[in-house]
């Protein structure tokens, strides 16, 4: 569309009509930015749906994933004077989509809700642009397929509160090992030390061990809270999914960095008994996290 204006619809450019004509399933649109596609937001999220709707898939070359800025989210903090919400370059992770589930706090667009595929699976689909530096960055969109407990909880009031108040607390569960991992990685970084200032390059180990938490809960988190919401006892599932997977995935992680010889060699032998030492007592005395063997320590 050449000299064609800025506020000129994407549904009226000639170049857009004659690009459309040509697309078919499988195919893959690239573009430099989304805002090729269309300046204004109802006209790029329209064009981008009907593309998707078509099995037309799109790739921006711009897409950094830097967060959203301005008005232009779909999905707005309720009470706050409507401030569209910001994601990360990750897209749609299980925190974000665990946290815009909270109907009191936000609310979502149409393109939020359960849909059904070709198939019989019904997925739940968040999509969203990202914008930076004032010029749209990219286009983000999330699948997660849903079994039939959480689809009929999705679709009324009080299904929707649970299932947010159930993912909520899974999330403060990951946050907590997390920050667990984080202090005991630092005391192996430290020599045994769990105090003191942090080096800069040890907050940079200690950074990418929270990331790879967070990536490992991400491959299953929706799975396993689908377990829970079908599981006779909800409580238990919970319980377990924390101490024989979250727990034992940040053991894991730690135990990768304690193999690397990142602290004193005179000092390796404390530095790993004192940061295991430190990574067990602290996941058996916490609060936050529910409690396993309590029914098993009182039946001895």
């Amino acid at each position: 569309d050449v000299g064609a204006s800025g506020s000129t619809g994407t549904q009226e450019r000639r170049g857009w009509h004659r690009l459309n004509g040509r697309l078919a399933g499988r195919d893959t649109l690239v573009v430099v930015a989304i805002d090729r596609i269309g300046r204004r937001w109802p006209d790029t999220i329209r064009s981008i749906c009907e593309l998707r709707d078509l099995g037309v898939k799109i790739r921006s070359l711009a897409e950094t994933g830097v967060g959203i800025i301005g008005m232009d989210s779909p999905i707005y903090k309720i009470n706050e004077q409507e401030n569209a919400v910001t994601i990360s370059g990750n897209g749609f992770g299980f925190r974000e989509v665990s946290r815009y589930l909270d109907r009191d706090r936000y609310q979502l667009p149409e393109l939020a809700k359960p849909q059904t595929s070709d198939g019989d699976t019904v997925y739940l689909v968040a999509r969203t642009l990202v914008r930076g530096q004032g010029k749209t960055e990219g286009y983000h969109e999330r699948e997660i397929p849903l079994r039939s407990r959480m689809t009929s909880m999705l679709r009324n009031q009080n299904g929707r509160i649970t299932l947010a108040a159930e993912a909520k607390e899974r999330v403060e569960y990951v946050r907590e090992v997390s920050s667990i991992l984080r202090h005991a990685v630092k005391t192996y970084l430290q020599n045994g030390v769990s105090t003191g200032q942090i080096r800069n390059e040890h907050q940079k180990i200690i950074n990418d061990c929270g990331r790879c938490m967070q990536q490992t809960v991400e491959a299953d988190f929706w799975e396993r809270l689908q377990d829970g919401i079908e599981s006779d006892d909800q409580n238990l599932e919970r319980a377990e999914w924390v101490h024989w997977s979250l727990v034992p995935q940040a053991s894991a992680l730690l135990e990768s960095v304690q193999k690397t010889g990142l602290c004193r060699a005179q000092d390796r032998f404390r530095a790993i008994a004192e940061s295991s030492d430190l990574f067990g007592r602290r996941i058996r005395a916490s609060k936050k996290l529910p409690e396993l063997y309590r029914d098993e320590r009182s039946s001895q």
